[in-house]
């Protein structure tokens, strides 16, 4: 079913001259190449959040601290278009018949800095993630019923994961937001390691961040040579997607999608989205007490 841009779901991708250069399936709107080009720097922008940014991969909240940790880090699972997990770092798991032991095999790949990813490393992220003194853990009460006393590393590459109850959707969980894989004793984020496709450059909270292609990628190193992801307020971004200073804006207004409707140098996505909006009662008062 189509869906109408909202506030919220708009997102709008500038294919000024020479975008498509840059972006694997986007392209100017008089040329679309489907042949990916490699080299290049590709600039985002997405609505910032000041000093509250952060390259902690387990804190992060909002979708620039998302789009960064993505281009950095990669997580055991991820979500396809049809939420169905896929494999990312781990490539196989399975459960016992009562989905209360889990089992993860982990390909090899290796982190920005040379280490080889491990059994240990998924543990120590676990653990990470929900340590109790780390209120702003995202993931932390989603992944609760995971029973670290209880999970072990099975040879260098594979990793059992308990859980004090059953639960059928953890690979799904996995792939939640907050939940990437960090080295094991890892807990510097101004000096973040991860094993995604873009190397850490520098970060500057509140403006903006560059990362550089990881040639050692598991999943091969990408097309671009730089990515660059800015944090702005709605009309810098508007202003920047259309004059070209970025090739794509996040969390565009519906009036700037009318805007440019015919605007041949950029092109408007809107796109489904997911997620739970919940209806309190208060029970404890007339008419549903």
């Amino acid at each position: 079913m189509p869906v109408t841009p909202t506030r919220r779901s708009v997102l709008a991708a500038a294919v000024a001259t020479g975008a498509g250069l840059l972006l694997p399936g986007c392209s100017s709107a008089g040329s679309r190449s489907s042949t990916p080009q490699k080299g290049g720097t590709l600039s985002a922008a997405f609505p910032g959040a000041g000093v509250k940014e952060t390259m902690d991969p387990h804190a992060q909240r909002q979708f620039v601290d998302i789009a960064r940790h993505k281009a950095v880090f990669d997580k055991l699972v991820e979500l396809d278009s049809t939420l169905r997990p896929v494999p990312r770092l781990a490539r196989s798991w399975s459960s016992d018949d009562e989905a209360r032991v889990w089992r993860f095999e982990l390909r090899e790949a290796r982190f920005h800095d040379g280490h080889a990813l491990t059994a240990d490393d998924v543990l120590y992220s676990l653990s990470r993630i929900l340590d109790p003194n780390a209120a702003d853990h995202l993931a932390k009460n989603s992944l609760s019923h995971i029973d670290l006393a209880n999970c072990r590393k099975v040879g260098k590459l594979g990793v059992e994961i308990a859980l004090d109850r059953p639960n059928a959707e953890l690979p799904s969980q996995l792939a939640m937001t907050g939940t990437p894989i960090v080295r094991d004793g890892w807990d510097d984020p101004t000096k973040p390691v991860g094993t995604g496709p873009f190397r850490f450059v520098s970060f500057t909270a509140g403006r903006s961040f560059t990362g550089r292609r990881f040639d050692d990628h598991w999943n091969g190193a990408p097309h671009l040579d730089e990515v660059r992801i800015l944090s702005a307020e709605s009309e810098a971004r508007a202003a920047a997607v259309r004059s070209g200073e970025v090739h794509f804006a996040h969390e565009m207004t519906p009036t700037f999608a009318r805007t440019v409707a015919h605007d041949s140098r950029v092109r408007v996505v809107a796109t489904k989205r997911s997620g739970v909006q919940g209806f309190a009662l208060k029970t404890d008062r007339a008419p549903f007490d």
